[in-house]
């Protein structure tokens, strides 16, 4: 899971499969459109985040520079927008992850800091808040500590917000 600090996770809206597919925020459920897998791209500290329930990658739609650009999904291509690197927010955050993407420095984002099931994820400027933090967890909730180079197709669980980034194998 891509988990937020309130226990919210990065969803993959209606489990479209489809480029262009929405990415809300959402309760943590057991569920494919709410699980996501790391892989490692062609260039070493950048990965695809892709989704269990499609394998489309999360995305920054129209690799655009612009803060509140929206994330989605998309099939894996080489393109700098679909890779996202894990910067470690910082010792007064430990165990949460800025998602940065290469093409625009931007960071996967909380739309407002809003709790609401939907709420848009977009990206943003890599900033001390919250919304713009997460942990990886293994499907499942187990605790396990951090694996320092994800394998191909590794499975995480819930991606939370400003918590610990868990990158296990399934």
């Amino acid at each position: 899971y891509i988990i937020n600090s309130d226990d919210k996770c990065v969803h993959l809206h209606g489990a479209r499969d489809a480029n262009g597919a929405p990415l809300t925020l959402w309760d943590r459920v057991d569920a494919p459109n709410v699980h996501w897998r790391i892989r490692p791209t062609d260039e070493p500290e950048y990965y695809n985040v892709l989704s269990v329930a499609t394998s489309r990658a999360i995305h920054n739609h129209g690799a655009t520079r612009e803060n509140d650009a929206p994330c989605t999904t998309w099939e894996v291509i080489t393109a700098d927008n679909l890779k996202i690197r894990f910067d470690e927010s910082g010792s007064h955050h430990p165990g949460y992850y800025y998602l940065v993407f290469k093409d625009s420095g931007k960071c996967v984002h909380n739309h407002g800091d809003l709790l609401t099931n939907g709420n848009p994820i977009t990206q943003w400027d890599k900033l001390d808040q919250k919304n713009v933090m997460w942990r990886l967890e293994r499907v499942g909730g187990e605790k396990q500590p951090v694996v320092a180079e994800p394998k191909p197709d590794v499975v995480v669980a819930h991606v939370q917000y400003k918590g610990e980034i868990k990158r296990v194998q399934s």
